[in-house]
Formats: C-alpha cells, structure tokens, sequence
C-alpha cells in the first residue's frame, strides 16, 4: 500500500540509532513505525541503502511492502515496518549475515526463504 498521509514527528532517545527517526503513520487506525531502506541497511549493520536494493533486485529481501510518495520524479520511498526490520536482523544473525563483515553469502542460506516468509505472516496479521 502507498501511504499518503504526513508523518506524524516522535522525538527518540538515541540520535545516532538506526531507528532515530522513524516516519509514523496511522494504519488502520493505529500509529505505526516506518523505517526507510537506508535504516533497513544500517539495522542490518551499516550496509548501504545501494546493497539493500540489490538484494531487493536480486529477490533475497521481498519488495517493500509500504512506500511513501516521493518529490523525486524517480518514485516512491519503500518504507518497512519495525516488525519487519526486526525480523529481518533476526534472520540475518540467525543464518550468519550478520554482522556485516561474516563470510557468510545470503544465497547459501535460508535468509530469503525465511524472509520472505516472514513478510507473508505480517501481512496476514
């Protein structure tokens, strides 16, 4: 779905955390952290929001499920719930992706699978 509502501004504790600034929207009546691909890539250990496309291009991440309309004529801003960055650092340390620097190559996992299945399961609830 693409939110089009304005943000509603929480002020967080920790300005240097990756979830410093979500972007909070009302869904189905309830207010709702956001968070872009660039914080889904420094959740996930400071990769950058290039690599977090790549893996969305190269289906090891499933395509964001939220987007905020965009200035830039380019598109849309994908945007992904708490949850689902949760989940997906989860993943990652389960499977040995996590941190940034392990050997460990997302295709010889079961990090997409798992993903995959757990953004299937929120959307559901």
């Amino acid at each position: 779905p693409i939110l089009d509502r304005k943000p509603v501004v929480h002020n967080e504790p920790d300005p240097e955390a990756w979830d410093a600034n979500p972007k909070v929207f009302q869904v189905k009546g309830e207010d709702v952290e956001f968070f872009t691909i660039g914080q889904l890539g420094e959740a996930l250990d400071g990769r950058s929001p290039i690599t977090m496309r790549k893996w969305e291009r190269k289906g090891f991440i499933p395509k964001a499920t939220f987007y905020k309309p965009s200035d830039d004529p380019h598109g849309r801003r994908r945007l992904y719930s708490r949850a689902q960055v949760d989940g997906i650092v989860r993943i990652a340390k389960e499977e040995g992706i996590f941190p940034h620097n392990s050997r460990t190559k997302v295709s010889s996992t079961n990090f997409t699978k798992r993903v995959t299945a757990l953004f299937k399961e929120l959307m559901a609830s």
